[in-house]
């Protein structure tokens, strides 16, 4: 499947390990892409009280972390968690379009699980076009 969407890009996945023969673990197209959103989901953008995880990227991540420790049964906290969500990932991720966002407390973890179904997209010459529909991931955030 990554040879299919090769044009996606290639590149290092996260998490971060040696693979024995290229160094590093990389890979490209649609796998690629999850791995560039687990980490855009897992890292803390800069914020108004705290600085960003990536110091020279400080709008990298999202917002996630102001909700964590909010009521989850409160209807804002949904709507703020899935604000921040899409816009981070508007922002550093042009190749996918965000179609769901769902919310679940892992308070075993300390930790919200985020359910995202995304359409992968390609920008090409003559507009945006929807490569691989109905993408259903859930990241730890």
């Amino acid at each position: 499947m990554a040879d299919r969407y090769a044009y996606l890009g290639s590149g290092l996945v996260a998490p971060f390990r040696r693979d024995g023969i290229d160094d590093f673990a990389h890979a490209s197209g649609e796998d690629l892409v999850k791995s560039t959103v687990q980490i855009i989901l897992g890292t803390r953008r800069a914020g108004p009280q705290n600085d960003g995880e990536v110091p020279f990227n400080q709008s990298l991540g999202t917002l996630l972390s102001l909700v964590r420790h909010r009521n989850v049964s409160d209807s804002t906290t949904e709507e703020l968690a899935t604000h921040y969500t899409v816009e981070s990932l508007a922002a550093n991720e042009p190749r996918i379009r965000p179609k769901a966002v769902g919310f679940y407390p892992r308070p075993d973890k300390n930790r919200i699980a985020v359910r995202l179904r995304y359409d992968l997209v390609d920008r090409g010459t003559s507009g945006i076009n929807v490569v691989a529909r109905d993408i259903e991931e859930e990241f730890e955030a």
